[in-house]
């Protein structure tokens, strides 16, 4: 069953505290999450269909099988799969997950910069350990061949400091900002 936690917390709580903080007048200009997007990148020597397959399945376990966009690129070189989660409930259980399970897995973290935020409105995040992941730990040796997740969040507003006030609710740990 899916958690609504982070939904209610956005609707019910970080929502009205962005409103609050910025001085906006209609509920529909507070900055949201439009979609998560999760990708891997394949190198040359794991061109199998069995790795390929792999790693698709990987993205379907973290983010607990819930529907989305799956995309398999081969394009001369570069080759991977990306998953898009585009509903509010798919986006809100990774993010949940993420923040609450997964991130105190990494060993050595030290917090996310605010460097990540574009000014196009997403937060990049490489993850270059995949077993910090509660779903596949297990069945890790399965999925070993697997270098880097690409985590990109894309919001509503181009707004930096209003991206990061909104990932920082979350409880997604940042270093401070000076």
């Amino acid at each position: 069953m899916l958690s609504h936690r982070y939904n209610f917390l956005y609707l019910f709580l970080i929502r009205r505290n962005l409103i609050s903080r910025y001085n906006i007048a209609n509920i529909h200009e507070v900055t949201k999450i439009k979609k998560i997007v999760l990708s891997l990148n394949f190198e040359k020597e794991d061109l199998e269909e069995k790795k390929i397959f792999m790693g698709l399945f990987f993205l379907f376990l973290i983010s607990n099988g819930l529907k989305g966009n799956i995309i398999y690129s081969k394009l001369k070189k570069p080759l991977g799969c990306k998953l898009d989660l585009i509903t509010s409930s798919s986006i809100f259980y990774f993010l949940e997950r993420f923040c609450l399970f997964s991130i105190y897995n990494i060993r050595n973290f030290n917090m996310f910069s605010f460097k990540s935020f574009s000014n196009s409105g997403t937060f990049d995040v490489k993850i270059k350990d995949l077993s910090i992941f509660p779903e596949i730990e297990d069945d890790f040796e399965n999925f070993s061949f697997l270098k880097n997740l690409n985590i990109s969040i894309i919001f509503s507003k181009k707004n930096k400091y209003e991206n990061f006030n909104l990932l920082s609710s979350f409880l997604l740990p940042f270093k401070k900002v000076s």
